[in-house]
């Protein structure tokens, strides 16, 4: 059986490992990620979609450029809780993603 090729179009670095754990083990998916917001996630789309990928997913404004600019599915992953916390710290000067 094939696997089902995934890229996932994430806004920030500190997103990668959540998105790496979950491919941990996984046996039906092929997961690739790429790191960019609104238009450089378009751009990176483009370049998945010319690739064979199946299905993107992504979040927010950049879901939405995505859907309008490729054929292929798009799931949209809402906002967390923790994408929350993120937009606080950052707003208070906190720069280091990794303390989130």
């Amino acid at each position: 059986m094939r696997k089902i090729r995934l890229g996932f179009i994430s806004p920030y670095v500190a997103m990668v490992p959540l998105i790496e754990e979950l491919n941990k083990g996984n046996d039906d998916f092929d997961i690739i990620v790429q790191v960019g917001n609104l238009e450089a996630g378009v751009n990176y789309a483009l370049a998945m979609e010319k690739q064979g990928i199946d299905i993107l997913i992504s979040r927010g404004g950049t879901a939405n450029l995505v859907r309008e600019a490729v054929s292929v599915p798009v799931i949209d992953v809402h906002i967390s809780g923790y994408d929350l916390l993120r937009s606080i710290m950052l707003a208070n000067g906190y720069s280091d993603e990794k303390k989130l």
